[in-house]
């Protein structure tokens, strides 16, 4: 798509990109799909994992359903407006690229991965309203840094509701946890617990055997008396 495309309805399926996206949107194209439904494509070579739609430009995707593909769903290197769209069993259902930013209205559907690719602090989740207690989003990273931004508020303001939906990947949890900072969700080194540190540096040292032999010695003669 280089130009302007309005989809209304209509089903994208069983279609196979051989190294390359099933949807490609140019930078100046602008695609709005309204409840239709991306189904059972197919974007993996060789178990190299590649996008079902890669959009460089703007894309809007409205009350769609995006089910079982084999790859990316979505691959975002522009801007995405997802409104009421829903993710489920997709090899993983979004993929920011340098520059793609993803807004957010409602995270009813977005139950599948999100992949972060790229460092340049510009690819990110455009929070705009508050997220749904029961669906997390599942955080897998290729970019491992103190501050590393995954979300932002977006005309509204997270809370610490919104940052437990963030759930990391176990090999990213091992090290890693979330924080909520100037509205931003962010990856920051997990850090030992102050009180933990504590009970170890305190830790009494161990009696020689002597001295042990002693204070019981002094017990039993008090209980004499």
């Amino acid at each position: 798509i280089a130009g302007s495309f309005v989809m209304d309805g209509g089903t994208i399926r069983n279609n196979v990109g051989n190294k390359c996206p099933v949807i490609y949107l140019a930078p100046t194209s602008k695609w709005t799909y309204t409840g239709g439904n991306i189904i059972d494509n197919k974007s993996t070579v060789d178990n190299a994992v590649y996008s079902i739609v890669t959009s460089l430009g703007q894309a809007t995707l409205k009350t769609c359903e995006i089910i079982g593909n084999s790859g990316i769903a979505i691959l975002c290197g522009g801007s995405i407006n997802i409104d009421g769209a829903s993710f489920s069993q997709n090899t993983c259902a979004l993929g920011l690229s340098s520059k793609g930013t993803v807004y957010v209205k409602n995270n009813r559907g977005l139950n599948d991965q999100v992949y972060y690719l790229s460092e340049s602090g510009t690819n990110y989740l455009a929070i705009q309203s508050s997220l749904v207690a029961d669906i997390n989003i599942n955080v897998v990273s290729t970019v491992v840094k103190e501050g590393f931004v995954l979300a932002k508020g977006s005309g509204y303001t997270l809370t610490e509701s919104d940052l437990k939906r963030f759930v990391l990947t176990s090999a990213l949890a091992k090290n890693w946890i979330v924080k909520l900072v100037d509205n931003t969700v962010v990856l920051s080194k997990e850090a030992h617990h102050p009180i933990s540190i504590l009970k170890r540096s305190f830790r009494q040292p161990s009696m020689h055997p002597k001295e042990q032999q002693v204070r019981r010695q002094q017990s039993l003669s008090l209980k004499k008396y």
